[in-house]
């Protein structure tokens, strides 16, 4: 018991905050976590993050090489998102690590924002979960 007084008198009791429970909010945060990842990989090209399970996880860049130059295809999850109707990618150029870490910044604040929830939202609804059928065949 003492050590709980002595805890209570450390540290002022406060109730639990809610869970965040919006699905909006929680694929901005998914998105900027990946955001990070992604500035995390151009100053160590052999970065991991921890997935479940205490799992290691190679970071995949999103710079795919094209003949024009570089370009930045955002993700959430597997999905590229389509940030112009139909255009999943962002031509680069020939860039250094300085400019690709200005356009991951921007699009962190667009998604810190708002901006970019309609395209989050696409992006997360364009994956349909598999039905009965699927599952069960995935199983057998």
């Amino acid at each position: 018991m003492a050590v709980l007084q002595s805890l209570l008198k450390s540290y002022k009791p406060v109730s639990a905050p809610e869970r965040i429970r919006d699905k909006a909010t929680l694929r901005r945060i998914k998105f900027i976590s990946a955001l990070n990842d992604q500035l995390r990989l151009l100053d160590d090209p052999k970065a991991t993050r921890t997935g479940r399970k205490d799992k290691v996880i190679k970071i995949k860049s999103w710079i795919v090489s094209s003949p024009d130059g570089d370009v930045l295809v955002p993700k959430l999850g597997h999905t590229p998102l389509q940030l112009a109707p139909g255009k999943a990618g962002l031509m680069l150029g020939k860039p250094d690590a300085h400019a690709v870490k200005d356009v991951l910044a921007k699009l962190v604040q667009a998604t810190d924002a708002g901006e970019l929830d309609g395209v989050l939202a696409t992006a997360a609804g364009s994956r349909k979960p598999p039905t009965r059928k699927a599952k069960a065949a995935k199983a057998a």
